[in-house]
């Protein structure tokens, strides 16, 4: 059989986060929405950052992690800002600290000039030493009292005291930045508090929504059956998911990564189904760290897929799959900079082990 040949766009997606305050954000319960849409606020429950009550059905509760899958999306988004805005504030301080301790050192060369130009003049006994040294604060005024001053020794007071107000200047700059760096790092504290607290709420829905889909499996007591629209049959293998966009491809280099982009990045709107490329059995179904939700399957020829990022996750560890089954639906979760899906082809099913994903969905008939 023919696999299936997506249809990618070649326009950019518009954003799906919500516009809501954050406390709004957080504030969820029991939801009757759609698992695309978010569920109407109500008021949270104490000491629960998400505020979620007790859900009642398998829907809601996908709906549910839905809704905090797009709130840890935009908290993540946010700490991210925070912390590029502290990093460029640290470097503006250490450019300040480098410019003032040159500063320093420049004036200090001028003083022991003015010093030297000082004693030369009182050795030579061309003053009245006594009254200018009573009077005089500093080598620059000792020398600028005298009536004997040569030129030369004029400028050097003249560079000496620009550089000393230059230095003063740079000092006061210098405890300006260092406060804004102070509210800056408290920014950046705050909001990875907060991304850590909405990362835990998104793990405890996803959970229950996995446990209460497993319960409803049980009572049936057989397989989900294959989506009626599911474009190919076993043995066929698909595109992960149906439209999108390619962005950052195998090997591609970025600040999000160490030390190589290990997948290729599709950009979906929130909430897009994501299929199996092929048949084969869950081996991981939940919260991967950076990675945020995570599937990954095995599919028996020696190669396991990854998809990452994802808000729902819809299937077991355990659970058979065949070609073109939804299994997710993408999201922004774990280190994402917006809403999309990673998608990975392994040898194993650790990471350290990924194949350019292009080539080897091509080599299977399938075109991205």
């Amino acid at each position: 059989m023919r696999a299936d040949r997506p249809h990618p766009r070649r326009i950019a997606l518009p954003s799906c986060l919500a516009a809501a305050a954050l406390a709004a954000v957080l504030a969820g319960g029991p939801a009757t929405a759609t698992p695309h849409r978010p569920p109407a606020a109500h008021h949270p429950a104490a000491g629960d950052p998400a505020g979620a009550r007790p859900l009642r059905s398998t829907e809601a509760a996908v709906a549910e992690a839905a809704r905090v899958s797009r709130t840890a999306g935009r908290v993540t988004r946010q700490y991210e800002r925070a912390k590029a805005a502290a990093a460029r504030q640290r470097k503006a301080v250490d450019r300040l600290s480098d410019r003032l301790d040159r500063k320093r050192a420049e004036y200090d060369v001028l003083r022991r000039a003015v010093g030297a130009a000082a004693a030369s003049q009182y050795r030579s006994g061309t003053f009245l030493p006594g009254a200018q040294v009573v009077v005089a604060d500093s080598p620059e005024e000792f020398l600028a009292t005298s009536g004997y001053l040569a030129r030369t020794n004029k400028a050097v007071v003249r560079l000496a005291r620009s550089a000393q107000e230059a230095r003063a200047e740079l000092a006061r700059e210098k405890e300006q930045a260092d406060r804004a760096l102070e509210r800056l790092q408290a920014e950046e504290a705050r909001r990875h508090r907060l991304k850590r607290r909405v990362d835990a709420a998104l793990e405890r829905a996803q959970e229950r929504a996995t446990r209460l889909r497993a319960r409803a499996e049980q009572r049936r007591r057989t397989p989900d059956p294959e989506r009626p629209d599911a474009p190919a049959a076993r043995g066929a293998w698909v595109a992960p998911v149906a439209s999108y966009v390619l962005t950052a491809g195998y090997a591609a280099r970025g600040t999000l990564w160490s030390s190589g982009h290990t997948g290729q990045d599709f950009a979906v709107r929130s909430g897009t189904p994501v299929r199996a490329v092929g048949g084969g059995t869950v081996v991981r179904a939940g919260y991967g760290g950076p990675y945020g939700n995570e599937v990954v399957l095995a599919h028996g020829d020696g190669y396991w897929t990854h998809y990452a990022h994802l808000s729902v996750i819809q299937v077991g560890v355990g659970q058979r799959v065949q070609a073109g089954r939804q299994i997710a639906l993408s999201g922004s979760t774990g280190n994402s900079s917006g809403p999309h899906l990673h998608f990975e082809v392994r040898r194993s099913p650790a990471q350290g082990s990924s194949v350019s994903p292009v080539p080897w969905l091509r080599a299977r008939g399938v075109v991205v």
